[in-house]
């Protein structure tokens, strides 16, 4: 019988992203905590900055490229490699 393996979804993951999506912080579900989905984007950067979300997560956020997002996956999916300052 073939053996099968556990795909981790942490190998391949630079250190400190979030398997969601490689640019994305690990802990952006920390930094969004208690965001009432659908969430327009001036919504989750609030949300950030109530949480005490480090200035770059709170920038990438402001950079989100749509107004609305229906999740935590959604901001994830959406998340900028690298936001323009």
């Amino acid at each position: 019988m073939p053996r099968t393996r556990k795909l981790d979804p942490h190998v391949g993951t630079p250190s400190g992203t979030s398997p969601l999506h490689p640019a994305a912080p690990v802990d952006i579900d920390r930094h969004l905590a208690g965001a009432i989905y659908p969430a327009t984007r001036d919504d989750l950067v609030d949300r950030a900055k109530q949480n005490n979300a480090p200035e770059a997560v709170i920038v990438a956020l402001d950079h989100l490229p749509r107004e609305w997002y229906s999740g935590l996956d959604d901001v994830a999916d959406a998340w900028p490699e690298t936001p323009e300052i």
